[in-house]
């Protein structure tokens, strides 16, 4: 499953965070791909959180491997001694600007329901060879003592209050703005896999919504990982 001959660098994102990234990682990534195409009826819009599109959770069993992938590889750029839990999903993002919730046009984070000493790691499997739908965004808050704050305001807007108070049109998050500092864009490449802290501010870097389409031989599919891990000893 796992390519041994991966090929990996990593990117500091200027906040003491990084963002580990593995080319070439799985020997048949195409699997996935027709995986998603066999079961594409089973995609369902995403109900328990904000991401803009179709989503299909995958079972513990399909799981187990990137679990043990994670702690044999990769966890210790992360400070982590153990995962202890793992949720992933096939998704593609599929929304039109105009279709985007507020909270869907800001970037955000995974921090997932962690315990005290406890990180939340996230990661994203591009499996899709169309670049122009688009990477991934990384960035900080300028004034991070207020932006959960006003998050928790922009979640309760409609998308005109919204408008009127960012002065945004309806896009996907791109760009530096009078809230967020941009620190890094990482560009797409099929079977290439980001792993992140999920406390980073981070979103899709999609300036092409127009090719956004809910197939998955087509679209921006994607495996998404969220792993709960607990920390190494100071």
């Amino acid at each position: 499953m796992f390519n041994p001959q991966f090929s990996h660098r990593s990117e500091p994102l200027g906040t003491g965070a990084r963002v580990e990234i593995y080319d070439h990682l799985l020997t048949d990534p195409a699997g996935l791909v027709d995986l998603a195409q066999q079961h594409r009826l089973a995609f369902l819009q995403a109900q328990t959180n904000a991401f803009p599109g179709l989503e299909l959770p995958l079972p513990p069993a399909a799981l187990a491997p990137w679990r043990d992938w994670f702690s044999s590889t990769a966890k210790r750029h992360f400070g982590v001694r153990r995962v202890v839990d793992i949720q992933g999903r096939l998704s593609m993002v599929t929304a039109q600007p105009d279709q985007l919730a507020p909270v869907q046009r800001i970037c955000h984070r995974d921090r997932l329901e962690t315990e005290p000493g406890e990180l939340a790691i996230a990661g994203v499997l591009y499996l899709f060879e169309q670049e122009a739908l688009g990477g991934t965004n990384f960035f900080t808050a300028r004034e991070p003592e207020r932006i959960n704050e006003r998050i928790a305001r922009w979640a309760q807007m409609t998308a005109t209050a919204f408008e009127v108070d960012t002065e945004w049109p309806p896009s996907y998050m791109l760009a530096a703005n009078q809230h967020f500092e941009h620190l890094l864009t990482v560009a797409p490449r099929f079977n290439r896999l980001l792993l992140y802290r999920g406390d980073v501010f981070h979103g899709s870097a999609i300036a092409a919504p127009h090719l956004l389409c809910d197939q998955p031989t087509q679209g921006r599919l994607t495996l998404n990982l969220f792993m709960r891990c607990k920390r190494s000893a100071a």
